[in-house]
């Protein structure tokens, strides 16, 4: 049986491959109606102008992965007082980058990943991806805190911490007496053409592009 939500929206604003798809099946599990990710949403909407979210805002109670955390601040001004957000993290920058090279291996070239992190693919890249992940959590912090708002705000890590403990007390929600949904692992089975492409790639570029 599922519950009520205890407010009337909660976005996750922690980049992909941090335990978005978990943070889906967390709060779909508790009654949210929860919005994943759709980068076409990135082509009707920029910084200063998310009109094009509404119709999406309104049909739904959570949401998580793009384009969300790219637009915290204007879904922060845009869509009122009982928002909350939720950073998700990984147990470290070097961990995240490594699911997104996994995560690499298994997709053909994406122009949302080249629009977001300014790459199409991550390989021989770990500096300026862990650059970015630790800025964009960084301005996240200093955003919330800044509007004395850091109590709408919760950071996890679904790895290490008690998720289901902290994502329900932030939320104002009992805890479920099933086990917290840590999902979207790496599945080393899943598009092995693509995996045998990017392999190929990836020899031949990584050497290019990495540090000397």
């Amino acid at each position: 049986m599922t519950q009520s939500p205890g407010f009337n929206k909660v976005f996750g604003i922690g980049l992909n491959k941090t335990g978005t798809t978990s943070l889906d099946h967390a709060l779909t599990a508790l009654g949210y109606r929860v919005h994943g990710p759709q980068k076409d949403l990135l082509k009707k909407s920029s910084p200063g102008n998310i009109a094009a979210l509404d119709s999406v805002v309104a049909a739904h109670d959570g949401f998580q992965d793009w384009p969300w955390p790219l637009y915290y601040q204007e879904i922060f001004d845009r869509y009122g007082e009982d928002t909350k957000f939720v950073l998700t993290m990984r147990s470290s920058p070097e961990r995240w980058f490594q699911s997104q090279v996994n995560h690499a291996m298994t997709r053909a070239l994406r122009k949302g990943e080249w629009d977001t992190y300014g790459y199409y693919r991550p390989f021989g890249r770990q500096k300026q991806y862990c650059d970015f992940y630790r800025q964009h959590n960084e301005n996240v912090r200093r955003f919330f805190k800044e509007n004395n708002a850091e109590h709408r705000l919760l950071e996890i890590c679904f790895e290490t911490d008690d998720s289901w403990n902290l994502l329900c007390d932030f939320l104002g929600l009992s805890v479920p007496q099933h086990p917290f949904p840590r999902s979207n692992l790496h599945d080393k089975k899943r598009h092995r053409g693509r995996q045998w492409m990017n392999a190929v790639v990836r020899r031949i570029y990584e050497p290019l592009v990495s540090p000397k």
